[in-house]
């Protein structure tokens, strides 16, 4: 994405690849591994930080990237369901569940027997508090997938 610092994501992914290798040749190949020891415990707690600000970091920007490269696609082809459920899913995790419902729905006009957007509108009703819809969603995935938890929760939730 343009709006990404390249460098930034480049030394963090040299990053990912090289210090896990430098723990790993500490490990396997020093035959004093105690006087080690205090390395590897900061190398691995400064990689899990920086892993974990990096990863939240780049996860916010490029969402925002993504969900306006979904919608350039829904101007050219608004029955594209993959798009559409990208958005959906987006817009669910973002707790919109008003909007995340008008992509599934589409979706799932689009495909009535797809789980992925079963399973997702189904959830999204029931966010809506559309408890009757969401329990007929949930039966109709368990029709395509019988036993699957996410259904099986969703129904008990409901009762």
């Amino acid at each position: 994405p343009p709006h990404i610092n390249n460098n930034h994501v480049t030394a963090s992914c040299n990053a990912a690849f090289y210090i896990p290798n430098y723990i790993y040749a500490i490990l396997y190949s020093s035959s004093n591994l105690p006087d080690h020891l205090p390395i590897l415990v900061s190398i691995y707690f400064i990689y899990s930080i920086n892993s974990i600000y990096n990863s939240a970091l780049i996860n916010t920007k490029f969402n925002a990237y993504k969900l306006t490269q979904y919608k350039k696609i829904l101007e050219i082809d608004p029955q594209n369901s993959l798009a559409n459920y990208k958005l959906g899913y987006i817009y669910y995790d973002k707790k919109d569940f008003q909007t995340a419902f008008k992509y599934f729905e589409k979706v799932v006009n689009l495909y009535p027997f797809d789980y992925d957007g079963l399973i997702m509108f189904a959830w999204t009703n029931l966010q809506l508090g559309k408890s009757r819809e969401a329990k007929i969603l949930f039966k109709k995935v368990l029709l395509l997938s019988p036993g699957d938890q996410s259904a099986t929760t969703g129904l008990e939730l409901i009762k």
